[in-house]
């Protein structure tokens, strides 16, 4: 694994979020559970077994951010990585309900699959979501 981490940038298991130019590059042997807290941002990778259906076509995630600490609700960003067909989701980068201890997204599918196909593919897929809270 790499962490990217500066200013506010920040790359984790080649998933990216930069957000300046100044970093340096550390590599680390652990597996990325626990959120990274640097400064005025943290991040972390919430794992795909925890998705859960929310409708007749779509999926959704509770994301825990307590482990950041944060003083203030944060902006979050978030991207989705997997094995593939994870381009084939929309709405993952609609934050819903931000607080200081978490947030929730909400996707569907652009061909039509069905909550029951999204949750099976997001498993055998391994949809994981990538997220970082920033302070401003």
């Amino acid at each position: 694994m790499y962490v990217l981490i500066g200013n506010l940038d920040l790359i984790i298991n080649n998933r990216f979020f930069l957000f300046s130019a100044r970093y340096s590059i550390v590599q680390s042997n652990f597996a990325f559970t626990e959120p990274i807290i640097y400064g005025n941002h943290c991040a972390g990778t919430s794992t795909y077994t925890k998705w859960i259906t929310y409708s007749i076509d779509g999926i959704s995630m509770d994301i825990d951010t307590r482990n950041c600490s944060f003083n203030k609700v944060p902006f979050y960003y978030t991207s989705i990585s997997g094995i593939n067909l994870q381009d084939n989701l929309m709405g993952h980068n609609s934050i819903y309900l931000p607080t200081l201890n978490g947030f929730r997204i909400y996707c569907r599918s652009y061909s039509g699959l069905t909550s029951a196909q999204l949750l099976n593919a997001s498993t055998y897929k391994q949809w994981d979501v990538n997220w970082v809270g920033v302070l401003y």
